[in-house]
């Protein structure tokens, strides 16, 4: 039991962080005998706030005067084939205006991207832009398997972050279902507009109650990015081929857990990553690998209003 807890969580933060400033996967078996991950679309209600960040979480007054619409369906991805969808250049993204405009993801009423993942995790997903505000916005995943992902983002002269647990807030896998909040919120987790050379940080703490196979349990869990951009690349996925900035990632998660049996060990993971990034356009490709093995993401279509 002890064992196949951690690689839950362990996997419900390695996938989850892949998502932050891009886009991925939460919904996936951790030993792949486990059913899929469902995840609920309930935001967490954050217990203090960042110092240089926006708030770890969405106060009354920053919220959507309207509850958000329930998450799309796979019957919203693009049905244009991939090669029939003009992309935009970067004057075109230069253009934006607002709290929101960030040259390397379009924050717009209805985006939407269709990702391919392998490795770790295998399968297709869309990800949709909804509840598009003054100072956020949330976003949705709609998994192949039929699951769902909700998260909420601040947005602060086009620096996006993340709100809740990398965009995660509950997460149930198997027999364990993991419920957390945010403890604080430092840093951003995509600048407005990245040059090759820029590095940027974001450390999160998050505070967990977790019920394994009957078991309750709590934990502290902190998750350390730091990014780098290098280069610009041209790369080609199926959606096309694109003048992508390469950004660098590394993460460390420190996982503490308390109560339940005695002798449950805490958890310490690393992770690197490699995104892809085009301007008007978002997270084209991702490569990561960690302790728990290794993910592809690739872009198959796409649509930015």
């Amino acid at each position: 039991m002890k064992r196949a807890y951690l690689v839950s969580l362990a996997l419900t933060f390695i996938l989850s962080a892949c998502s932050s400033g891009a886009a991925t996967d939460s919904s996936v078996s951790p030993t792949g005998n486990a059913e899929p991950a469902a995840v609920s679309v309930e935001t967490p209600t954050a217990t203090s706030a960042a110092t240089e960040a926006p708030a770890a979480a969405p106060t009354s007054a920053s919220a959507p005067t309207e509850a958000p619409t329930a998450p799309p369906t796979a019957a919203s991805a693009p049905t244009e084939a991939p090669t029939a969808v003009p992309q935009p250049t970067a004057e075109d993204a230069s253009q934006d205006v607002g709290a929101c405009a960030n040259r390397y993801l379009p924050v717009a009423q209805g985006a939407s991207w269709e990702y391919r993942m392998s490795g770790l995790s295998a399968g297709t997903f869309t990800r949709v832009v909804a509840n598009v505000r003054p100072d956020g916005f949330d976003d949705y995943d709609t998994f192949d398997v039929g699951t769902t992902r909700a998260g909420s983002w601040a947005c602060r002269n086009g620096d996006l972050i993340a709100l809740t647990p990398s965009s995660n807030p509950v997460v149930t896998a198997a027999d364990a279902q993991f419920d957390f909040t945010v403890e604080s919120n430092e840093g951003v987790t995509l600048p407005a507009d990245p040059e090759p050379g820029q590095s940027w940080t974001q450390k999160v703490v998050y505070l967990g109650e977790q019920s394994v196979g009957g078991v309750t349990l709590k934990s502290r869990n902190v998750v350390e990015t730091s990014c780098k951009a290098a280069n610009i690349e041209a790369v080609a996925v199926p959606a096309g081929e694109f003048e992508a900035l390469r950004v660098n990632c590394k993460t460390n998660f420190q996982i503490t857990l308390s109560g339940g049996p005695a002798g449950l060990p805490g958890l310490t993971l690393n992770m690197t990553e490699t995104r892809w990034l085009a301007p008007g356009v978002g997270l084209v490709k991702s490569s990561s690998s960690s302790d728990m093995g290794a993910i592809e993401i690739v872009l198959l279509a796409y649509r930015a209003p």
